[in-house]
């Protein structure tokens, strides 16, 4: 039996260093985008909502948006929710994707109520000078795109 193909993913956070998974592929083109799997070894929780050992993260990234979204569905196939980040600096190679994430996200519950987070976080980002104005007035056009476009890109996503 053949071993999933995996690929390298980079997040990085301004003030802050870089995060490192390793992912399956599930497919890909790049440098336009990139499907990836990963299966968490231990518990999260994003917004109150628990995802568990064995929670499946499947994410798409584009290259050409300011966003990247992530489906979380527990071991039983249950999808928990649904989370976009707003980015900047998409890279995706064969072997690895690297992007900044610029703070804000955006966490949709399966019922469709959506809600942004960590805008607390991305002010003090502003404070400390580690995101640029014109990093902040991109992260606001594209908080406005995704206001407008987010259950689109979940179909689109993930069917």
């Amino acid at each position: 039996m053949d071993r999933p193909r995996t690929i390298t993913e980079v997040k990085y956070h301004p003030g802050s260093g870089q995060e490192t998974w390793v992912c399956e592929v599930i497919e890909m083109d790049p440098p336009a985008w990139a499907r990836l799997r990963y299966v968490s070894d231990r518990p999260y929780t994003i917004d109150g909502t628990t995802l568990p050992v064995g929670t499946i993260t499947e994410a798409l990234y584009w290259a050409d948006r300011p966003y990247h979204v992530w489906q979380f569905t527990a071991p039983d196939g249950t999808i928990l929710g649904h989370r976009f980040d707003i980015c900047i600096n998409t890279h995706i190679w064969p072997d690895r994707v690297i992007w900044t994430d610029l703070g804000l996200d955006l966490w949709v519950l399966p019922g469709g109520v959506s809600h942004w987070q960590d805008e607390d976080e991305v002010a003090q980002l502003v404070r400390m000078e580690h995101l640029s104005p014109d990093e902040v007035a991109y992260s606001e056009e594209a908080r406005k795109r995704l206001d407008r476009e987010w259950r689109e890109a979940i179909r689109e996503a993930f069917g």
